[in-house]
């Protein structure tokens, strides 16, 4: 599904010149969930955008479920974004004044062609979050507007799951609830990289990937991986 070669990022502008990324090569096979760990600025939140195609290396190769996306312009990086990815943020970022089901219907307006019936319906079940429907986000509970803004990333049927710290702004067992979400999602086949400082949360990958001053240190089991965040 992913296949990052050689990559590197480099900030370059009016300010001190910042290597974000270093040389970092990943492979992540169809069907895993990763976890990305690392220390503020790390520069694991670089590898996200690059993942999820909101930026571009400055050098090296990303290929995305088979296609090569690192030299793509924005409109053709955007069109990838819509077929292939899905998002999920800490901060939920749903539209204030729209129900959780129109939220949820948002991507669907970018998409080409009409989209299959029950599209929506589907992706709110699959959040287990379609007796909130009708409600607007201000009468959601955390853990409820997350739930819609997962099934929102889900309505275009994405072949990856991004999801950048999504139960930061949870208490523990309702994050809990979260990571079960995207576990039983994952089980039906879906791909997730997930970035996350908590090892409690990194416990729900199958792999973890560290990332320190934009160098790859390593990719590991869980246990030892969360036992390494942990010391």
């Amino acid at each position: 599904m992913i296949s990052l070669q050689q990559v590197r990022k480099v900030y370059d502008g009016q300010g001190p010149r910042v290597v974000a990324l270093d040389d970092v090569s990943l492979e992540v096979a169809r069907g895993e969930f990763v976890a990305v760990v690392g220390p503020s600025g790390s520069g694991k939140s670089t590898l996200l955008q690059i993942l999820g195609c909101l930026d571009v290396p400055t050098a090296g190769r990303y290929v995305l479920d088979g296609r090569e996306v690192s030299t793509l312009d924005d409109d053709a990086l955007s069109a990838v974004r819509n077929a292939t990815i899905g998002f999920v943020f800490q901060s939920f970022n749903l539209i204030p004044r729209t129900t959780a089901r129109e939220n949820v219907e948002t991507p669907l307006l970018y998409a080409r062609g009409p989209a299959e019936p029950g599209r929506v319906d589907a992706a709110m079940a699959q959040a287990a979050i379609a007796h909130r429907a009708s409600h607007y986000p201000d009468a959601l509970s955390g853990g409820e507007q997350q739930r819609v803004a997962i099934a929102r990333a889900l309505v275009n049927r994405p072949a990856l799951l991004i999801a950048d710290e999504p139960t930061g702004n949870l208490d523990e067992r309702t994050g809990r609830e979260i990571l079960d979400v995207l576990a039983s999602l994952n089980a039906a086949g879906l791909t997730i990289v997930m970035v996350t400082h908590d090892p409690a949360v990194a416990r729900a990958a199958h792999r973890v990937v560290s990332v320190v001053d934009g160098v790859l240190t390593g990719t590991a089991g869980v246990a030892r991986a969360v036992a390494q965040i942990s010391a």
